[in-house]
Formats: C-alpha cells, sequence, structure tokens
C-alpha cells in the first residue's frame, strides 16, 4: 500500500490535471482505442474513478468484452509529473437505481442527465499507478 506522501503526491497530479483522464481500452480483437474523459474520483478511495457514458460507445463496448484498461494524465508544465496506470480495470454499471447511487457524492456525474437513463457508469479501479516527472525518479505506488 502505498504511504501518506506517495499518495499526497498521486493525489496532486490528478488535482493539476482535473481529473481529466486519458483512457484506453482495447476490443476483442485487441484494436485500441482511446478517450478523454472527465472523472470522478471516489472519495474514499484515491484509487478508483467513476465516468457517465452512452453504454453504446466504443469505450464501453470494449470494457464488456476487455476489462483491463490503461489511463494517463498530461503533464505538469513545470515539472514534468504525470500519472499512467497500465494495471488498472473497468466495469459497467447499467442497472439506473445503482448508478443514481454512485453519483449522489457527485453532482457533475448528473449534470448533463439527472436520471442518468439511458447511461452507465464506468468504474475504473487502479492497482498501481506510475508518476513520472521531468525532475527525479519514477515512482510506483500500489494500492
Amino acid at each position: 500500500m502505498a504511504d501518506e506522501a506517495s499518495l499526497k503526491r498521486y493525489q496532486t497530479v490528478l488535482n493539476e490535471n482535473e481529473n481529466n483522464i486519458f483512457l484506453a481500452t482495447c476490443n476483442e480483437e485487441r484494436e485500441l482505442a482511446g478517450s478523454i474523459i472527465t472523472a470522478n474520483q471516489d472519495k474514499d478511495q484515491p484509487n478508483v474513478f467513476y465516468v457517465v457514458t452512452d453504454p453504446a460507445s466504443k469505450r464501453a463496448l470494449d470494457i464488456a468484452n476487455h476489462p483491463q484498461v490503461a489511463i494517463a494524465t498530461w503533464y505538469d508544465h513545470k515539472n514534468g509529473d504525470r500519472l499512467t496506470s497500465n494495471e488498472a480495470f473497468a466495469t459497467i454499471t447499467t442497472d439506473v437505481k445503482t448508478m443514481q447511487e454512485i453519483a449522489k457524492p457527485y453532482p457533475a456525474m448528473t449534470q448533463y442527465n439527472p436520471t442518468l437513463e439511458g447511461q452507465c457508469v464506468l468504474t475504473i479501479t487502479l492497482k498501481s499507478a506510475l508518476i513520472e516527472s521531468f525532475q527525479g525518479e519514477p515512482e510506483v505506488i500500489k494500492f
């Protein structure tokens, strides 16, 4: 498990990017796809993120068939801090009541569709993350 200093650095990198994350998915034929998402970070589990999307979107269809994903943030212009993870997994929730429970603490999740009907929630869980920088050594964080 990551120590307090590592978690603080991890959170700083995420905050710098306002939780805008590049998400890479893979379909059954192992073809890669990428998209920029705005994720809602779980308030209690810093390695868990929620994304509302169309269940017919490429990312949702890919995740339904291949739950391993990868994420990356952009880099900080001052020191180059950035975050990546190739050890991330996603699940899909389509039950409206369950999605509404997930979304309760995160008003942004219902900003465009208050009922979440016709949507799904992707739950992305990082098992580890890599923080890299223009300065210093890379740091692996295990969750």
